[in-house]
């Protein structure tokens, strides 16, 4: 009785490990969903973890679990980590393996004693919307021993059931995320990330109406009455003229038109007063254009900076790499700033 139970076992594991030799090595499971939003937006929120939390599996399945960031913001090498609840999520990361712009994402995904796998996420543009797809795969013959690797296969059949509303769910909450966004599309806007240096400017301060026109011929008299200072004392103008946003309401503006400058300074006339530049972190996007449409430059940039988790300060300001006053809109640049919060 003994000799066929043990005969019966032999069997059935060569009959399992056969069977499990013939199962694909490799299993893919693949999930799409529309997202209104550019794909620019959809890329720059998945290209680091900085909205994790608002799209992660691993905190719909475990509300508890504690995630850490590490590596770079952004690209490959960005990582998160997480620790929760061994029969939930355990412990384990997500990295970003490669990355083209607004195309394609790759990323690693190790669980630890529960193995690893690959997430790729895929963007294709449907008009102004992007088809975001997220695709898993597993490798049945990665960092098993032999016997794990036959049962790897066998879980391959199950990886639709298994996680195949995790992945549903991660697409669901990234779309709600993405939508909570700015609706701008940044895709082709020249903005950097700079460290701005102060440097002394001398300057006059303007209230004025939010019309452009009215700006404009408050900015160009107050550059009038700087410059004017600065021929008559022989200073040496070290920059572009700058003018800086320090408050703004829905019918009033007040501004710093500024230039900097270097030399001994002597004593001030009329509304001229010395002051410093803004310093520190600041996005910078490089306006090609007239003034007219400049508003939608702001609106570029500011969708930049939520959708990349930054957080802005409470001063902008604009710097004329042509003067405004003699150059056509058509070849006119204006470097606009925002200041971020450390």
């Amino acid at each position: 009785m003994l000799k066929r139970l043990l005969i019966a076992i032999l069997v059935f594991i060569a009959c399992f490990t056969l069977a499990g030799l013939r199962l694909p090595a490799e299993s893919t499971l693949e999930r799409s969903i529309l997202i209104q939003r550019p794909a620019t937006t959809v890329f720059s929120l998945l290209d680091g973890f900085a909205h994790f939390e608002g799209w992660s599996p691993v905190l719909s399945r475990d509300p508890n679990a504690k995630l850490g960031l590490s590596g770079p913001t952004r690209g490959p090498g960005a990582r998160v980590n997480w620790q929760g609840s061994p029969r939930q999520v355990g412990t384990g990361y997500l990295e970003i393996t490669a990355s083209r712009s607004a195309e394609q994402i790759d990323m690693f995904l190790n669980l630890a004693a529960q193995g690893r796998g690959y997430l790729t996420a895929s963007m294709e543009p449907d008009g102004a919307a992007t088809i975001l797809t997220l695709s898993f795969r597993i490798d049945s013959r990665e960092g098993k021993r032999f016997l794990h690797r036959i049962t790897a296969r066998y879980f391959g059949l199950l990886l639709d059931t298994w996680l195949g509303d995790d992945l549903e769910r991660a697409l669901l909450d990234f779309r709600q995320l993405a939508e909570a966004m700015p609706s701008e599309d940044f895709s082709d806007a020249e903005i950097d990330i700079v460290q701005m240096p102060a440097v002394e400017l001398l300057l006059i301060r303007r209230d004025t109406g939010r019309e452009p026109v009215e700006f404009a011929e408050a900015l160009a008299d107050a550059f009038s009455e700087i410059s004017d200072f600065i021929r008559e004392h022989e200073l040496e103008m070290t920059g572009q003229p700058m003018a800086i946003t320090r408050s703004l309401n829905d019918e009033e503006l007040t501004f710093d038109a500024a230039i900097p400058m270097a030399g001994e300074i002597p004593p001030l006339t009329g509304r001229l007063r010395l002051g410093l530049s803004p310093s520190g972190t600041a996005i910078r996007l490089v306006h090609r254009g007239g003034y007219g449409d400049i508003n939608e430059s702001y609106a570029q940039l500011n969708a930049y900076a939520a959708v990349n988790g930054l957080t802005t300060g409470p001063v902008t300001w604009e710097q004329y790499v042509t003067d405004p006053l003699v150059t056509t809109p058509e070849a006119s640049v204006t470097l606009i700033f925002i200041q971020l919060q450390d």
